[in-house]
């Protein structure tokens, strides 16, 4: 009788920490602390595009709306800036820019169409965890995947490579190398 009521009582305890458990476990579980060797198309050796051993957070988010090809919002309103990439602007009033850069509406579309409305997991370096404007600077990865999307649009040729500081989280010849193959 005594075990029942005290299962029954605590009950939205054990599911709150049930849930807990499953949240964490699909988390490590993504990449389980190493990444999975992505083919370069540069020579096709096995490469890692991150360094896992770079201190780093990594959690879970859902995307709002996509702002630009390389800039996205949180359903929060967490502002997140990709790490590694920078594509092309978009005519800004904040900028004082009159016209569109080219290709700077297919990498947002592109983007877009990869995370648009998606839950998405964010690797945060910690050492250089927001860049000067207060958005949060991170590689994004779609679920089950270990290639991170930032590289994807590298690859296909939609952005280009910018390393300011990113805490030493990225491979950056690496990174350069998918620059190159793409153009």
């Amino acid at each position: 009788m005594y075990l029942c009521s005290f299962t029954l009582k605590n009950l939205p305890y054990v599911f709150t920490f049930l849930a807990c458990c499953i949240v964490n476990l699909a988390c490590s579980s993504i990449t389980d602390g190493r990444e999975t060797p992505f083919k370069s198309p540069v020579g096709q050796q096995e490469t890692l595009l991150w360094n896992p051993e770079a201190l780093h957070t990594r959690r879970q988010i859902e995307v709002s709306s996509v702002y630009d090809g390389d800039t996205f919002k949180t359903i929060q309103g967490e502002s997140i800036r990709m790490l590694g990439i920078d594509a092309p602007e978009l005519a800004s009033k904040w900028k004082e820019r009159a016209e569109h850069q080219k290709g700077a509406l297919k990498a947002k579309d592109r983007l877009r169409e990869l995370i648009g409305g998606k839950t998405v997991d964010l690797v945060v370096p910690d050492e250089v965890p927001m860049d000067k404007y207060s958005r949060t600077l991170a590689l994004v990865f779609l679920a089950g995947d270990s290639v991170p999307v930032n590289a994807r649009l590298l690859q296909e040729g939609l952005v280009r490579v910018l390393i300011i500081d990113d805490g030493e989280i990225l491979n950056v010849e690496e990174w350069r190398q998918l620059e190159r193959a793409a153009l």
